[in-house]
């Protein structure tokens, strides 16, 4: 019994210790006691509060939100010298919500000596004003005098009106017409002695299919052009160049007739050496081709708005067979290297009238006075022109077609949209290369 009674005063005097009143009057001079409970209130209390409610704005887990109650319970503090046993987190919280009042004024009495021995610190600012604040310094930004400011894509010129093409026009500009050719009679025959179409038209199937054993299609066109002349055409790439390898003779039913071919071979018949190097002339590319092919001509190098580091050669062939055979090799040997060989793609052909020389319409619509191609003076049998190059579209000191006049150049953008769009929409179809109608 005596021992139990000790052992019960021994438990009383330990809780009249553990009085916050008693520990608060035997510490209130401690400094060191005062840092100890600071630090305390503000890692165990007001740390994680700021923190859960920092977490619970960003949506996030940290290791605050992560650690459980038991390791609070286990994390413990070694108080100083005056104290003889251990306490714990949670034995304070008890001692917290014994005595409210005391509490609160220990808080306030530690909190002012702290400020006194320790600086200031800058608090914690919530997630949400800090965004905010950025998002208004980016709005806020202005722009440096040193900086580059972004301008607005460059719009076509005001005094150019905008295109309305019809839909003859954008069937034009695909369109690759073969060619025609024109066959001429004596001077000194009259008209009426001429011989009709029909019998002009039997006469050429005649002589092709005499010399090549083959037969050509369907004209294109067939009609009597001026006294003395007949224009015909065909339709395939075939057929046309049946005509071109054709030895006419001079004479039709006793009359002397000449057959006037085009000037060059149309671009179905054209390819395009790429990718050689400047360093080789001109003659000696040449030069190389023809070795290769024989029945290659037309030589021309391609010009290009901007410089390259290569130039382009565009030729043609006569030959039908060496055509399809280098075209299915697709490279050729020039200077010991081997380039590649790609048909010729022609551009959209312009709308233009060769009497005025203004775009949008063509000769038969035309109203006005022929005129001259470059000083756009009446043109006359014995006209010189002697004034300088003047453009019919814009009047700058160009050709009236140049790619220079801004107005060719934006009906030639808009010409390339509205073929796309219309062949596209079905209104118009683009033949392949080697299809030329």
């Amino acid at each position: 019994m005596a021992k139990t009674s000790g052992s019960q005063d021994e438990i009383q005097l330990i809780n009249d210790h553990t009085d916050f009143g008693y520990w608060y009057n035997e510490m209130n001079s401690d400094d060191q006691f005062v840092r100890y409970m600071t630090e305390i209130y503000k890692k165990r209390h007001l740390n994680i509060y700021m923190n859960k409610q920092q977490n619970t704005k960003m949506n996030h887990h940290t290791r605050f939100n992560t650690q459980s109650s038991a390791n609070r319970q286990q994390v413990t503090r070694q108080l100083p010298q005056l104290m003889d046993h251990l306490i714990t987190f949670d034995h304070i919280q008890e001692i917290h919500c014994r005595h409210p009042h005391q509490n609160q004024i220990s808080k306030t009495s530690i909190t002012e000596r702290a400020t006194r021995s320790s600086p200031s610190s800058t608090p914690r600012r919530p997630l949400e004003e800090r965004e905010s604040e950025n998002q208004s310094q980016r709005q806020i930004k202005t722009s440096r005098p040193h900086e580059i400011t972004p301008s607005a894509p460059p719009q076509i010129s005001t005094t150019v009106k905008p295109f309305h093409l019809p839909t003859a026009h954008l069937k034009r500009a695909v369109a690759n017409n073969l060619p025609c050719f024109y066959i001429k009679f004596d001077n000194n025959i009259t008209q009426r002695s001429i011989p009709p179409a029909m019998k002009v038209a039997r006469w050429i199937r005649q002589t092709v299919q005499q010399q090549s054993s083959e037969s050509i299609g369907d004209f294109s066109i067939l009609i009597p052009v001026d006294t003395d002349r007949y224009k015909f055409g065909v339709t395939s790439k075939n057929d046309f160049l049946l005509l071109w390898h054709c030895k006419w003779p001079n004479e039709m039913d006793n009359i002397d007739v000449e057959i006037q071919q085009p000037r060059s071979l149309p671009d179905c018949c054209a390819l395009v050496v790429r990718y050689a190097l400047t360093d080789l002339s001109n003659e000696f590319v040449y030069r190389e081709i023809t070795k290769l092919i024989s029945s290659a001509s037309s030589y021309s190098k391609i010009s290009y708005h901007r410089t390259r580091s290569t130039n382009d050669y565009r030729f043609c062939i006569a030959d039908t067979n060496e055509y399809e055979e280098i075209f299915k090799i697709g490279r050729i040997a020039i200077g010991h290297l081997l380039l590649p060989i790609t048909a010729f793609l022609p551009d959209l052909k312009l709308a233009y009238c060769s009497n005025c020389w203004m775009i949008g319409h063509t000769k038969p619509e035309c109203k006005m006075n022929p005129r001259c191609r470059k000083c756009l003076d009446n043109w006359e049998l014995n006209h010189h022109c002697q004034k300088p190059i003047l453009c019919a579209q814009c009047e700058d000191p160009h050709l009236s077609t140049s790619i220079e006049c801004s107005v060719v150049y934006n009906y030639r953008i808009t010409l390339k949209d509205q073929v796309k769009r219309a062949i596209n929409d079905g209104l118009i179809s683009q033949p392949s290369i080697n299809q030329k109608r």
